[in-house]
């Protein structure tokens, strides 16, 4: 299997775990993935954190930028030139999506059509489920290359967290601060 695949294979696998209790963004399996980011702490948006827990456990590789937010993810993407937009034809399943969903949202590719993507996410309504979303929804892909970089060391200790819901938490040294929810869709 491709490190992609593997990625896909561990997702799915995954799948029902949940917060506990609900709506806390808390709980062993949250936490564990909580883990694989830079931030410390717990209680914050968990997608992307689930998307790196995939990455890594499932390929058993380090992502380069640990990130907490999933337009941060993005972002990173970006400047390693791994980002695609929305119509890029060749995204394949174990690339990164990440939604113009709240204040970002982010999953694993399992699946593209000309109108849906399909995803494995985490902290989507509390859980790791399976996911089919309009294509109009994506902000853009991931493609990350099966040999990444060595992880980037960082002093981090404070992230602006998102999540579907449009609630934002302000996480400094591991205590969660809640922020307004994003009325207007940022671009």
């Amino acid at each position: 299997m491709t490190k992609h695949e593997q990625v896909v294979h561990w997702a799915m696998m995954q799948v029902g775990q949940r917060e506990e209790p609900a709506g806390s963004n808390r709980g062993p399996f949250v936490e564990f993935c909580q883990q694989h980011t830079w931030l410390k702490g717990s209680g914050w948006p968990w997608c992307a954190a689930f998307v790196i827990t995939a990455i890594e456990e499932g390929a058993g590789v380090q992502w380069p930028d640990p990130t907490a937010g999933a337009w941060d993810l993005l972002a990173r993407a970006t400047k390693r030139n791994w980002s695609r937009p929305r119509n890029y034809k060749l995204v394949q399943p174990g690339d990164v999506v990440v939604f113009n969903i709240g204040s970002g949202h982010t999953g694993i590719v399992t699946k593209v059509t000309s109108k849906q993507v399909f995803s494995v996410d985490g902290n989507a309504s509390d859980q790791v489920k399976e996911c089919a979303r309009s294509l109009d929804s994506v902000r853009g892909f991931i493609c990350w290359p099966e040999n990444l970089p060595a992880r980037q060391q960082s002093t981090r200790f404070a992230q602006v967290v998102g999540g579907e819901s449009g609630r934002r938490k302000l996480v400094v040294a591991g205590v969660v601060v809640p922020l307004p929810a994003v009325k207007d869709k940022v671009t």
